[in-house]
């Protein structure tokens, strides 16, 4: 729990650098009564000295989704990158002081997964669509904050049966990629992969 520049107790959920900007964010949740929350964006310089919220809120309408444990938190060239660990994802940005959603995030099906990143000196995101069976494609998307546009690749490895279970990425290029056995029919006797590339060296489109 922390004191806000509201006043106000108020909890820390992530934090999120922009070293382009030197600024730091707080992802601050408000919890003002037993059914109603409140999520916004307060940011810093680097000597903690404030300089202005943005509220989120409308992330979610529903107010459940807004107090749930928090997974991805990215906020640089005023775009955001948000997932929780429930249903809600965003990728957003600010306009007048208000979070608009992202047109571009209508080139993504709800049930993407943005990627955490081991440093946050990019200019670019990434996000994932694992297949929903091993008949489908992988997708990686890549998204960069300073031209606002996305590109995607196909993910998939010579073995039938995998589909992207995670991805972490390890400075800008480095990218560790799990893959699990699709198990839909609960009888794979298949083991999880892990591989290793470079983000230069796929081909997004």
């Amino acid at each position: 729990m922390i004191k806000t520049v509201s006043g106000k107790l108020e909890t820390i959920r992530k934090v999120s650098i922009d070293k382009s900007t030197k600024t730091i964010s707080l992802l601050v949740l408000d919890c003002i009564s037993q059914n109603e929350a409140s999520l916004k964006i307060e940011t810093y310089d680097y000597d903690m000295n404030f300089l202005k919220s943005y509220d989120i809120s409308n992330i979610s309408d529903d107010s459940n989704e807004l107090i749930q444990g928090v997974q991805v938190f990215d906020f640089k060239n005023n775009y955001l990158f948000y997932q929780n660990f429930s249903i809600t994802r965003c990728i957003g940005y600010i306009d007048s002081d208000k979070l608009k959603k992202s047109d571009i995030s209508e080139d993504v099906d709800d049930t993407f997964s943005i990627v955490s990143a081991s440093e946050d000196d990019s200019d670019t995101n990434l996000l994932y669509k694992r297949a929903e069976s091993s008949s489908e494609n992988n997708y990686i998307y890549l998204f960069d904050t300073t031209n606002k546009t996305m590109k995607e690749t196909k993910f998939n490895i010579e073995e039938k049966g995998y589909t992207i279970g995670g991805i972490s990425r390890i400075g800008k290029d480095n990218l560790m990629i799990l893959m699990s056995p699709d198990n839909a029919d609960k009888k794979s006797d298949l083991n999880s992969r892990i591989y290793f590339t470079k983000l230069s060296d796929l081909n997004f489109q």
